[in-house]
């Protein structure tokens, strides 16, 4: 499995979006608003991928806030790891950027699965579009490289 940075509206994008839709708003009776695609452009957007290169899930980062959003794996493959692997790729690319932790907005049937990996909830629910969601963060473990004396 391979987590690889996606350019901003290119075909793998447009794929993670509709997978997103499909996945994360359609169920709630949710669509697009302006404001969210506004602010797609200035997020780092990461695709899953198999050894064949079969696009398989997506997560954004937004650095400005250290924040993790819209993790998404398609769902005739889920609950085989493949959402913590892509925690775990994304921990080190903020790690990389110097994040000391990353938060997230967690809908109540996936909180279990964030606790699992390590996050934490912070402060009461909050809605989202209408919808309870739980902040969480995690702190990060800082990158040290060992040299040889």
């Amino acid at each position: 499995m391979f987590l690889i940075k996606i350019d901003f509206a290119s075909p793998t994008f447009d794929e993670y979006i509709k997978m997103r839709y499909d996945e994360l708003l359609e169920p709630f009776g949710l669509d697009w608003d302006e404001e969210t695609i506004l602010e797609e452009e200035k997020l780092e957007h990461y695709g899953l991928f198999d050894a064949n290169f079969q696009f398989l899930g997506g997560v954004q980062l937004d650095p400005a806030h250290a924040s993790v959003k819209q993790l998404v794996i398609r769902k005739a493959i889920q609950k085989k790891g493949l959402g913590s692997f892509v925690l775990k790729e994304l921990e080190k690319i903020a790690a990389a950027k110097h994040m000391e932790q990353i938060s997230l907005l967690a809908h109540k049937a996936v909180l279990p699965f964030y606790e699992k990996q390590g996050f934490v909830k912070e402060g009461n629910p909050k809605q989202v579009a209408g919808i309870e969601h739980q902040l969480m963060t995690k702190k990060i473990e800082k990158i040290t490289i060992e040299t040889e004396n």
